[in-house]
């Protein structure tokens, strides 16, 4: 590999993990993004990666053997193009980790929900049981500054990501299909042309790999059959399966045992072993089965029982997925980055667990125009969870900068009142932080947890908010 590496659009999520596991495995990191607080270029100093802002429009270092750019990095690009003139080697990603999952033992985590939490905590049991692996990934662990992890001599974990095709570029040993629903409307138009890409991701599952795949979704199953590996099929006990894709696949049940504020009890039987009870920290039904597919991905890279029981009950949580955060004032605020209409149910159901009989007050930004206008009445349902809902305009990610955000968010209020909802519009996200610290001034005995749910960039609520010491 390289010894000299400018990664251009650093700060996505998936680019700063890469930055990370580049730096471990002994390469020299630098790279650029178009805004970098102060806070991210301190974090980059400390793992000895010089960045800049793209406006400074620097010339590559001399020494840069290799760039690698976002897939959100237009051609155009400025650093790109001097890659092209200067007839370095140019990467993009998605590429890059196709590369990667060619030269070592990789294990791939696929689906529509949950990706991130399940590669964050196989890493984990790993890493717990000693095995440290190699992790890139598009999130981190809560209270640490680890956004991926290199080591050139064991397994790679990596994100699946089925956006624009991307995880056709890898070719992994063993690999995992959560589920599958349609998400990313603006390139997949219809389910169809979905169900076609995760097919051709269980293809590349090497013949002699493994894959698991959820038992409760007939379109992973679907997937799964087109797969020429030994295939694992998982699902709760209380969920209907449909196995008549994988009849010569081998089947783990997965049952819940006990539910409550301080997380979950289950169950795994597979094959010869069986755990009869793992405790869990976190709480929902989709928590379980993302703790049961790490689970078994990590019995089949080597660990035990007790292994995988003491490495579940430490798991810290991943930053931004039920991330619980306590104000100076006493009031609880959940921070999630559900941002479709399953992964808002998901979410609120298991606040319902952790917080009994709290209120809970929904901030949402919606994430995309066109996803929120495909399933405009799918997520008016799924907020109707909640006790009241504060509606943020649209983040147009991939989108027109002119686009018309508020109309969308707007209609959802509207579909979501006609419900016998309690929905209200807020035009800003200053505004929100305002009307949150007016409610705390106003309410000195915490009467409501206040959850932010979206994918785009409702978190600055938590740097904008004063009383938030983290």
């Amino acid at each position: 590999m390289s010894s000299h590496l400018h990664l251009v659009g650093i700060c996505g999520s998936g680019m700063r993990s890469l930055a990370d596991y580049l730096v471990d495995c002994g390469m020299t990191v630098t790279g650029t993004d178009r805004s970098l607080h102060p806070a991210q270029i301190a974090s980059f100093a400390d793992r000895k990666i010089q960045v800049w802002p793209q406006a400074e429009n620097r010339a590559l270092p001399a020494t840069v053997n290799t760039i690698i750019a976002s897939a959100a990095i237009p051609e155009a690009n400025p650093e790109w193009q001097a890659a092209v003139q200067q007839g370095k080697e140019r990467f993009r990603y998605p590429e890059f980790l196709g590369q990667l999952s060619r030269k070592h033992r990789t294990c791939a985590i696929a689906g529509t929900h949950g990706k991130t939490t399940t590669s964050m905590l196989l890493a984990h049991l790993l890493n717990t049981a000693g095995a440290a692996p190699a992790f890139i990934t598009g999130g981190r662990w809560q209270k640490s500054p680890c956004y991926g992890q290199g080591n050139n001599n064991s397994l790679l974990i990596l994100e699946a990501c089925e956006f624009q095709r991307h995880f056709h570029n890898l070719s992994p040993q063993s690999a995992a299909i959560l589920n599958l629903e349609p998400d990313h409307f603006d390139c997949y138009p219809d389910t169809a042309q979905l169900q076609s890409a995760f097919d051709e991701f269980a293809r590349r599952v090497h013949p002699d790999g493994l894959l698991l795949v959820n038992a409760a979704d007939p379109r992973a199953l679907a997937a799964a059959a087109h797969s020429r590996c030994r295939r694992i099929l998982v699902s709760l006990q209380c969920e209907k399966e449909t196995r008549i894709e994988c009849e010569d696949a081998s089947y783990v049940p997965i049952q819940i045992l006990s539910e409550s504020s301080a997380g979950t009890e289950f169950s795994i039987s597979h094959g010869t072993v069986e755990i009869p009870s793992l405790k869990f920290p976190l709480p929902g039904k989709h928590q379980v089965m993302n703790a049961a597919f790490a689970s078994i991905l990590a019995l089949e890279h080597g660990l035990n029982a007790d292994q995988i029981r003491s490495g579940l009950q430490c798991f810290p949580g991943v930053v931004r997925r039920c991330e619980i955060r306590q104000h100076s004032s006493g009031s609880w605020f959940v921070d999630d980055y559900a941002h479709h209409p399953t992964e808002i149910r998901a979410t609120l159901s298991a606040l319902r667990t952790r917080f009994p009989g709290q209120e809970l007050h929904i901030c949402f930004q919606p994430h995309q125009i066109q996803r929120t206008n495909s399933l405009l009445n799918e997520f008016a349902e799924a907020l109707l969870e909640a006790d009241r809902v504060t509606i943020l305009p649209v983040f147009a990610a991939r989108e027109p900068e002119e686009a018309d955000r508020c109309t969308p968010s707007l209609q959802l209020v509207e579909s979501g009142n006609a419900r016998g909802g309690k929905f209200e519009f807020c035009g800003s996200l200053d505004l929100c932080v305002r009307n949150l610290d007016d409610w705390i001034k106003n309410h000195p005995e915490p009467a409501a947890i206040h959850v932010t749910l979206g994918a785009g960039d409702i978190d600055r609520i938590y740097y904008e908010l004063s009383g938030f010491t983290d």
